[in-house]
């Protein structure tokens, strides 16, 4: 098995061989289980996988997301629904599909969350089921967002939040908003687009200390293995800066 994925990994990146190695793994453990095979052969083998192929998350730093926000909120303005959605996915680390999917109904004011129950299609321009049963499922919001949000107009025929013109502003549009915003702030990211404000709010979460398996929940993930996957490398960067206190805290029951 070795051997596979020596030869397998050399032309794919780390997430692709990271994915089907649990695959593999989750097969021959339940194999083991119902005594089809007496030993677990993927125990102990390592990963193979091409750098150059490997995609490293591109995210803001808190002081970036803080930035942008501000700016946001102070240019708020109907006309430019576009600046809405970037703020709605930085806060709630929602997928561009789901925000241009909210409904007014989504919506729980009283609450603060917001309920996720379907999407919306760039280029089809229609309402489609979620990318799975667990992205169906409701997130708690700061209230300030959902009372920015509650200032857009709500005479959409059928009810969505984010409209500007009768349609639902595309990607690209939305990333063309994103840039010029970039820009305005001088923050340098070639690579950054709508969907990576997703990956902002992961960043900033893990830097905040929350629990991965909440952070999954959050995202509309399967299983925290997933976004344990996706978000290695994060998670790794935030492993290494917390080391340190874990150590502190540890030292903390060594006997005076």
């Amino acid at each position: 098995y070795q051997h596979f994925l020596n030869d397998f990994g050399k032309n794919h990146s780390k997430s692709t061989i990271s994915k089907l190695n649990s695959l593999y793994h989750a097969c021959v453990r339940n194999a083991v289980y119902d005594g089809v095979i007496k030993r677990d052969f993927i125990q102990g083998t390592q990963i193979v996988y091409d750098p150059k192929r490997t995609w490293t998350i591109e995210y803001l730093s808190i002081d970036e997301i803080k930035s942008i926000v501000a700016y946001i909120v102070d240019n708020a303005s109907h006309k430019y629904v576009s600046q809405y959605m970037i703020l709605t996915a930085l806060l709630t680390g929602m997928r561009p599909g789901e925000i241009g999917g909210l409904t007014w109904d989504n919506i729980n004011f009283k609450d603060s969350t917001i309920t996720v129950k379907r999407s919306w299609h760039d280029v089809k321009k229609q309402f489609e089921p979620l990318k799975n049963e667990s992205s169906y499922r409701t997130i708690s919001v700061d209230k300030w967002l959902l009372d920015i949000i509650d200032g857009l107009p709500k005479d959409d025929p059928l009810n969505r939040v984010f409209v500007n013109q009768g349609a639902v502003p595309t990607s690209t549009a939305v990333n063309k908003s994103l840039r010029k915003i970039l820009k305005h702030l001088n923050i340098e990211r070639s690579g950054f687009h709508f969907h990576s404000c997703r990956h902002s709010h992961v960043a900033y979460l893990l830097s905040q200390g929350i629990d991965l398996y909440a952070i999954s929940k959050r995202l509309g993930h399967n299983d925290m293995t997933i976004t344990a996957q996706v978000y290695a490398y994060l998670i790794d960067e935030y492993k290494a800066k917390t080391d340190e206190q874990i150590i502190k805290a540890l030292d903390g029951l060594r006997p005076n």
